[in-house]
């Protein structure tokens, strides 16, 4: 039994039997202690180099795979990666923008513009959520690259070493009888999965063991073992026994077109909310202006009231105006400056950032005009079906889930009917979404076009309403008209204003769902698009 050794030289004269020093163990087995921990010391030393090489090993193989996957799914692959980006834009608003003083703010003013190429740029760099779908992205390539090892030939090996001290006899003149002896061993073995289904190991193990008290009697072993597993029946066959892989090479496919879809809808929530920001800042203006004309009426109509050429009431309408105005211009000031809050949230930069919406942006679009498809809504819909790469994956599923059913089959007869009716329901499932998919392009074609026709009424209606301001204007220094009337006219021009900015930012907006709806929205590195 094991236990520990009591000794005390001044009773007991040391027996006859013991061994002298030199059987005493090796140091080797004598100081196990001391040799796993220089092991262990060496270990932690280079745990900072094994960590980088893990790491770059493992970033050079997901990269590679996913580039592979992006050129098999989408016929090209983009540049890809999990390290914080070194965007030069990011790093020159941060520079350059000053903090805002809220307090003095008005909004309309801010002290950096930024371009909507800059904030493509920065939200891409450093918006939360697509960092999170890049790293997802690069974990299922991880998982990938796992599946794919546990289909090769896969190598183990161990080894240990003990020291063993054990006392027996404590009856005995001279006390315990002690023991000393020491173990060695080590294995090691290969295995690999077949597409068969057949599982073969060759395994080898080699010990040795050594006694360092009485009779040394050291004794040595070796085995070799090699077997081979072929199933005949359940789990026999590449179609069960490399499901795993062919399924996990099958979803990174689906995982790049999702990842790519994301992308371009990505692109378009940026785009939208810049160009939601540059409206509401429009508004903000448009309400600016309001509440300088309607004051400037109220100190005209002011200077023809003390004439006696307008009455007191009129100037208390006027007057009630400007508060309207002001109120009003308060209530947009506020809401724009949340909205600008929430962009700067979805950019992921600081609030205290003095920036703002580059209105260049809106007077480009507006000159460049309402772009209409070069194809009609049958060839959209065609080009739909062949293109949308989340069509592609559901095909695709099918065709997984009609590969299961075949599996069970084999696998699992008594749940044959219920497999089959899974199958079935598939199909249906096919059906309903290709039927989605047409609605989708249908609609947005409808929305584009109602957004041209809204663009092209608001137009209208604006230059109407600044010849009907004009010349009330005048209507009224020859007091053919009131009051009332110039200000319902200005307010009439207020609204139309707002309404041709929106229409606008809804039509370049729509254009963009169409083209994504037909797989047609094309992006580059940066995350700006190229209209065909």
């Amino acid at each position: 039994m094991k236990g520990r050794f009591m000794k005390n030289n001044s009773h007991f004269p040391e027996p006859a039997g013991l061994p002298s020093d030199a059987s005493l163990p090796p140091p080797l087995f004598q100081f196990p202690s001391l040799f796993f921990f220089l092991c262990l010391l060496s270990a932690v030393s280079s745990c900072a180099r094994l960590g980088n090489y893990a790491r770059e090993h493992a970033d050079k193989d997901a990269y590679n795979v996913i580039a592979a996957k992006q050129y098999e799914s989408l016929g090209r692959a983009d540049e890809f990666s999990i390290a914080p980006m070194n965007d030069e834009t990011t790093s020159r608003v941060l520079t350059e923008s000053p903090r805002l003083n809220i307090a003095n703010d008005t909004f309309t003013t801010p002290a950096y513009t930024l371009s909507l190429a800059d904030t493509m740029a920065i939200a891409i760099a450093n918006n939360r959520d697509y960092k999170s779908r890049r790293e997802t992205f690069y974990s299922q390539a991880l998982g990938l690259i796992e599946t794919r090892r546990n289909y090769q030939f896969l190598y183990t090996a161990s080894a240990n070493e003990s020291l063993t001290r054990t006392e027996e006899g404590h009856d005995t003149a001279y006390g315990p009888t002690v023991e000393r002896f020491g173990a060695r061993g080590f294995s090691a073995g290969v295995s690999k999965v077949l597409a068969t289904g057949a599982n073969i190991t060759l395994d080898f193990s080699h010990s040795f063991v050594r006694f360092f008290t009485h009779d040394p009697r050291p004794s040595a072993s070796n085995s070799l073992s090699f077997s081979i597993v072929q199933p005949l029946l359940r789990g026999a066959g590449s179609l069960v026994a490399l499901e795993s892989l062919r399924q996990a090479e099958r979803s990174m496919i689906y995982s790049a077109r999702d990842f790519r879809r994301y992308q371009q809808g990505f692109i378009i929530n940026v785009a939208e909310g810049y160009y939601g920001l540059l409206s509401a800042r429009d508004q903000l203006v448009n309400a600016q202006k309001n509440y300088q004309s309607t004051t400037d009426n109220l100190h005209y109509l002011q200077r023809l009231a003390s004439a006696g050429r307008k009455s007191g009431i009129e100037v208390d309408q006027a007057r009630q105006k400007v508060l309207e105005a002001e109120s009003s211009l308060s209530s947009t000031q506020k809401a724009y400056g949340r909205q600008l809050d929430q962009f700067k949230i979805f950019l992921g930069i600081p609030l205290t950032l003095d920036i703002g919406p580059d209105p260049a942006e809106l007077n480009r679009i507006a000159e460049r005009g309402l772009l209409r498809p070069d194809m009609t809504l049958s060839q959209a819909i065609d080009i739909a079906l062949k293109e949308r790469l989340d069509l592609k994956n559901v095909h695709d599923a099918v065709e997984d889930s009609e590969r299961a059913v075949k599996i069970a089959l084999q696998n699992f007869l008594p749940n044959l009917n219920a497999r089959y009716n899974y199958s079935t329901s598939t199909g249906d499932e096919k059906d309903r979404v290709r039927l989605d998919f047409v609605l989708e392009v249908r609609d947005n074609w409808r929305e584009l076009e109602d957004s041209r026709t809204d663009y092209r009424i608001q137009v209208e209606s604006v230059r109407l309403t600044e010849r009907r301001v004009k010349s009330t204007s005048l209507f009224l220094q020859s007091g053919r008209a009131t009051a009332r009337d110039l200000l319902d006219a200005q307010d009439t021009l207020l609204l139309s204003r707002n309404a041709l900015t929106n229409a606008l930012v809804q039509h370049t907006i729509q254009r963009l769902n169409f083209w994504n709806s037909i797989e047609r929205l094309t992006i580059d590195e940066k995350g700006m698009w190229r209209e065909k």
